[in-house]
């Protein structure tokens, strides 16, 4: 991303070597991506790099590569960065025709210093990457203090809104350094506006770095791509941006351009925008749909309104804190409903047309009672939603039922039971977390073979349900159940047999669980976590095979392991005794190192 900060870090660096190193050439090769886009300046860039290290006054880009001059470089020992580069071709130009990973231009001990959003510059070269981390809370603080305050003592009521435009800025040191000498001298009133106004558009400064980012990536596909991303699917599943948008074979290079990024939960992958790019995403959004004969994504009340009888209208998400009242929406298109923290008072009658395979977010409302969606989704999604009761699929026939792909219920503290049929309505994954007074869930009624979807369910995350007692019994029927959550569930004393599907295990904090399911041995982990267990049975089936993690937070006994025969990796920890000693151990097999 633009703006971060790989310039000043490289020119710094620069700096410091031809300060302290003698006997070397050296040379700053600066905007190389901006130069490239005119080939003359391109080659004037090139002619001075040469120039200065050959030290030729008169040298021309047409006679760089005469024999007699390479023989002198491969002489020298340089030290050069190329700041901005945006692909190979650029640093073979630089090189005269040399690649990165291979030259012999110069003499050993060389050194090339690089910045570039893209890592597919670098990826396939063995270079050493360094990336450029965003500065913390308090750097940015101090960063934005000396821009806005010099050598001032700042009042304490800015000192506030100083925490809130570091908090807009999220470690982007370009934009702390724009907002900052925008406001050093300003009234506290002056202040509330500009951070007001900074919410809606970007400051000029701040949108011409990061639309370097935007122009470079080309193509309109992948320019849509990175606005859907912006706008609608940061902070979700990366299944959910490549089921939904038609170029997700693209999502890569964004990341390997840090137009965003990819965060790896236990078994899911999170799709992360900073919020500067968010907000640029919005600015051009807003740019394009002046006209709102043919927007494409909309965020603002009035704009969203005048569409709202058009009967093509694929999706509306939503994020407003003030909006009480959603407008009847008459789309038979609707593909995506999400009232995120949109405290509507009533839900609208557009929940009832969704398409079939669509999203509905509802997450941080407030209902009563859960309405009987006759749809079937990919998506409901209920985080800190406060819920009652959804039991009002209770009387339906297995055949009506809706069927969600994924549900999602997280922090709903309210809610005290679960629709006894909801085995047959979730297909693929249930998460159920943290909602402390669930005691039990539904048993699984019908056999397998009668209700199809239950066949698929892949993922079953129930951790923080701190009044769960008990799993179904036939549990061991979703045949292709894959990964079980239960961490922190500190009342379950017992689980009962699992499917032979089962790879990962998470009991980590079932601080009352006294032994793993009877058919363990029969079972194939892949990852088994089950730190703080105290009243676990130590003794672990002979055929399991498992990997470990966090087990320095146990206390494990070697003969844990005296019957484990096929332990493929048990990965090392360490203990520290005093403060002092430093304990790694590491078993595999049946045998067990120590070093100390």
């Amino acid at each position: 991303m633009g703006g971060v900060g790989k310039t000043t870090l490289a020119k710094a660096c620069y700096q410091r070597v031809i300060s302290t190193v003698e006997g070397i050439k050296y040379h700053f090769v600066g905007d190389i991506n901006q130069r490239d886009a005119m080939e003359t300046r391109m080659e004037e860039m090139i002619t001075k790099l040469y120039s200065t290290l050959l030290s030729e006054s008169n040298l021309t880009y047409d006679n760089l590569l005469f024999d007699e001059r390479k023989r002198r470089l491969s002489h020298l020992r340089v030290f050069l960065v190329f700041d901005d580069v945006e692909n190979l071709s650029q640093i073979e130009r630089l090189l005269l025709g040399n690649h990165l990973s291979s030259t012999h231009l110069f003499a050993p001990g060389s050194r090339i210093i690089l910045t570039t959003r893209n890592k597919m510059v670098v990826g396939n070269v063995g270079a050493k990457i360094y990336h450029v981390d965003c500065l913390s809370h308090i750097e940015s603080l101090q960063l934005f203090q000396l821009h806005a305050f010099g050598e001032s003592r700042p009042s304490d009521d800015l000192m506030g809104l100083s925490s809130r435009a570091v908090s807009y800025c999220q470690g982007c040191p370009l934009a702390i350094k724009v907002v900052g000498g925008a406001l050093i001298g300003k009234s506290r009133d002056y202040w509330v506006s500009f951070l007001s106004d900074m919410r809606q558009i970007p400051t000029p400064e701040i949108r011409h770095v990061l639309m370097r980012s935007y122009n470079a990536l080309g193509g309109k596909e992948i320019q849509s791509l990175f606005l859907d991303i912006a706008c609608f699917f940061y902070g979700t599943n990366k299944s959910l941006v490549t089921k939904y948008s038609p170029a997700y074979h693209l999502l890569e290079v964004l990341i390997d351009k840090s137009l965003c990024t990819c965060v790896v939960e236990r078994t899911r992958e999170r799709i992360q925008v900073h919020a500067l790019l968010r907000e640029l995403a919005w600015s051009i959004v807003n740019d394009e749909s002046i006209k709102l004969e043919n927007p494409t994504r909309l965020n603002n009340l009035g704009d969203i309104q005048k569409l709202l009888t058009k009967k093509s209208l694929p999706s509306l998400q939503s994020q407003c804190p003030k909006v009480t009242r959603c407008p009847e929406i008459d789309s038979r298109e609707l593909m995506i409903l999400d009232l995120e923290q949109t405290p509507v008072r009533a839900l609208p009658l557009a929940i009832y047309n969704i398409k079939e395979g669509g999203c509905l977010s509802l997450s941080g409302r407030h209902i009563t009672c859960f309405p009987a969606i006759s749809t079937s989704l990919d998506l409901l999604g209920l985080t800190f939603t406060l819920i009652t009761e959804m039991n009002c699929y209770d009387d339906h026939q297995l055949g009506s039922l809706p069927r969600f792909s994924a549900l999602e219920l997280v922090a709903n503290l309210q809610l005290k039971s679960l629709p006894k049929h909801l085995w047959s309505m979730v297909s693929r994954s249930l998460l159920i977390h943290y909602c402390p007074s669930i005691e039990t869930l539904p048993e699984i009624f019908h056999p397998v073979t009668a209700i199809v979807e239950l066949d698929q369910l892949t993922d079953l995350e129930l951790p923080n349900n701190k009044r769960l007692k008990f799993l179904p019994c036939d549990i061991h029927k979703l045949a292709k159940l894959s990964y079980l959550n239960l961490s922190s569930c500190t009342k379950i004393k017992f689980l009962p047999e699992l499917p032979p599907s089962l790879l990962t295990l998470c009991v980590s904090g079932c601080t009352l669980l006294q032994a793993l399911p009877s058919n363990a041995d029969k079972l194939r982990f892949k990852d088994l976590y089950f730190e703080d267990c105290p009243q676990l049975d130590p003794d672990l089936p002979q055929q399991v095979m498992l990997n470990f993690y966090d087990l320095a937070a146990s206390d494990l006994h070697p003969k844990v392991f005296k019957h484990c025969n096929t332990i493929i990796i048990i990965l090392s920890f360490k203990i520290s005794i005093g403060g002092k000693l430093i304990l790694k151990t590491l078993f595999m097999k049946t045998s067990l190192y120590y070093w100390f």
